[in-house]
């Protein structure tokens, strides 16, 4: 779906991946997040810079274009001790 098109570069232009895909005429329109919190591999770590004892929350991103095609997953993981996160819905 995105060979050979700036998505594959490091520096994919002006409003990132989200733009090349609305370029290509895979415009995310919905988002489904995942979110669990571990403790680190010994090279998230090391990478992270976490002191030993320290969590790690992992948030798994899918999005999906129009007619359920998924277009991204991406993985993320946070030094735990850094972030909030914070829902807001109708009751």
């Amino acid at each position: 779906m995105v060979d050979g098109s700036p998505i594959t570069e490091p520096h994919p232009g002006e409003g990132g991946i989200y733009a090349r895909l609305a370029d290509l005429g895979r415009a995310p329109v919905r988002f489904r997040e995942q979110v669990r919190s571990r403790m680190p591999l010994p090279e998230e770590a090391a990478a992270l810079g976490l002191r030993t004892g320290t969590p790690v929350v992992l948030i798994v991103r899918f999005a999906y274009a129009e007619g359920g095609v998924p277009v991204e997953v991406n993985e993320m993981v946070l030094d735990a001790t850094r972030y909030v996160m914070e829902w807001d819905f109708p009751a």
